[in-house]
């Protein structure tokens, strides 16, 4: 009976690929009424974009995750008063960045 081994030589860097990733919050603050508040899709967009220029201009151009910082949205939304009738709306978005 004959036993046909087959071995693979492999780089160690074939053994640890690992992927470079870069964590990158963006924030967008808007003023408004209390009675008008910002539109909320519109607001958390502009922040997502400030977090992938940041990653962006570290060299992370490609993959992101973003982290789910409410039930409903990737962003999380706080308010801090300005006055008697104003409201500063602040929208934070955090996620994980690729290199491709």
């Amino acid at each position: 009976m004959m036993v046909l081994a087959i071995v693979t030589a492999m780089s160690p860097t074939t053994l640890v690929a690992q992927t470079q990733t870069y964590r990158a919050e963006g924030v967008k603050t808007v003023g408004a009424g209390a009675i008008n508040p910002p539109n909320p899709r519109d607001t958390c967009d502009l922040a997502k974009k400030a977090a992938t220029d940041k990653a962006a201009s570290a060299g992370f151009k490609g993959r992101v995750e973003w982290d789910h910082l409410s039930t409903d949205s990737d962003c999380k939304v706080s308010t801090t008063r300005a006055g008697s009738v104003g409201v500063f709306y602040i929208f934070t978005a955090k996620g994980t960045f690729y290199k491709s």
